[in-house]
């Protein structure tokens, strides 16, 4: 007996240390990366969730850090999460290289914002970051096995929580919300406008194990739901289900919970939406597409420079800004003038 105790205890102390050698290797802290299209609020949900008010935010460039904290349960320790933020719409989307690798993809979470009163942009941005975001994460998956066995327990726990028979086969690799911004506008759409937008995020989020939500500033019970889903997704709080389908009013579905019957199918006609059929991703973006033909917000728009924006100013930055250039264009005139007397020679 003595002996089967040692024993056990001996592999209980090995399972200890091998799991603090992967928390190690693997890191521990949490990243949540706000993406998205532009001006759909991205900023506003951030401030909204540390708890900042401020009634202008400053707009967001490039790829911005925050973090925020709250304090752990017994313990006058707190948690931490790091926040950030990729401006510009899809145009800079490659910058999330930076962030999503194999040291944080572990920890790894994906708000992506969509602008309900701009169906126009809606399925463009949405499938550019699901597709460029999951390519990269498999990316830094591929580099370690170690973080892909990590991802892989995450994701077997993460479906717990959902409905009997839900296929996972193409779930996200980190958890996702997808949350659809400025429900205040959104609801002055006629009712097949928001039953085509509304299912049609609703299918995807299904399809990709994702939560779904639709917020408003001014809707302030729709920012709670956020709160309670941001506080899973950035603490690990638990999360509970959560399942509010109907158009009219502010949708919020946790992941897993939604069911493909009640989706219905791609259709323009809201009689064929309430059908209990089940179609795939190209037939509901054939039918998206069609209904709100798509533009790229990028596209005919030029990038604002922030280093000629006033608030950005600095005065010795600008300065060895104005010497670099000063030497660029020196050296350019050097590279003209002897590539002349080569040609003249």
């Amino acid at each position: 007996m003595a002996d089967t105790v040692w024993s056990l205890a001996c592999d209980e102390v090995q399972a200890q240390n091998q799991k603090k050698r992967e928390e190690k290797l693997l890191g521990e802290d949490r990243s949540v990366l706000f993406v998205g299209a532009k001006q759909s609020g991205k900023t506003s949900l951030l401030l909204k969730f540390r708890e900042k008010n401020e009634e202008r935010p400053k707009p967001s460039v490039a790829l911005e850090y925050t973090f925020a904290r709250r304090p752990k349960s017994f313990s006058l320790e707190k948690d931490v999460v790091n926040l950030w933020e990729l401006a510009g719409g899809t145009f800079l989307s490659d910058l999330t290289e930076a962030i999503i690798t194999p040291e944080t993809v572990t920890g790894l979470s994906v708000v992506l914002t969509l602008d309900l009163s701009q169906p126009q942009t809606i399925w463009f941005t949405m499938e550019h970051f699901i597709v460029e975001l999951k390519q990269q994460i498999e990316k830094a998956l591929a580099a370690n096995a170690d973080v892909k066995r990590s991802v892989d327990r995450n994701n077997s726990d993460r479906k717990q929580g959902f409905a009997n028979g839900f296929d996972s086969s193409s779930m996200f690799p980190v958890p996702l919300l997808i949350i659809g911004t400025k429900f205040d506008l959104f609801v002055n759409l006629d009712s097949v406008e928001k039953k085509m937008i509304g299912r049609a995020l609703r299918f995807v989020a299904h399809t990709y194990a994702a939560h779904v939500l639709f917020v408003s500033e001014k809707v302030p019970a729709t920012l709670r739901n956020f709160k309670v889903f941001m506080n899973n997704m950035a603490f690990g709080a638990p999360m509970q289900k959560v399942v509010s389908i109907d158009e009219s009013k502010p949708v919020a579905v946790s992941a897993g919970n939604d069911d493909m019957m009640a989706i219905g199918i791609p259709s323009s006609d809201s009689n064929s939406l309430n059908r209990g059929d089940v179609h795939s991703w190209e037939d509901w973006k054939k039918s998206f597409c069609d209904f709100f033909p798509q533009k790229s917000q990028d596209s005919g728009q030029s990038t604002e420079d922030p280093a000629k924006d006033p608030k950005f100013k600095e005065q010795i930055i600008d300065d060895l800004k104005k010497q670099k250039f000063a030497e660029i264009e020196s050296l350019r005139r050097k590279e003209a003038k002897r590539d002349n007397s080569q040609a003249n020679w």
